[in-house]
């Protein structure tokens, strides 16, 4: 989606013409979407991204005074 690539700018400007914008808007007040659904799909995407790739956490400790 084009708003993705540009999420500081407004739609009518990430979208590019009146066409997009209007389907943007469109999509967004759809009944059959919700913010819920979208979080969703976003998170489970993201931990299917990460579980390919191994993770490596280290502790760093600072000495205290």
């Amino acid at each position: 989606m084009v708003l993705a690539s540009q999420p500081h700018a407004s739609v009518p400007q990430a979208s590019g013409d009146w066409a997009a914008t209007q389907g943007a808007y469109d999509f967004w007040s759809s009944p059959r979407v919700s913010s819920t659904a979208i979080r969703q799909a976003h998170q489970k995407s993201t931990l299917e991204r990460v579980k390919a790739h191994p993770i490596v956490l280290e502790q760093f400790r600072t000495p205290r005074n």
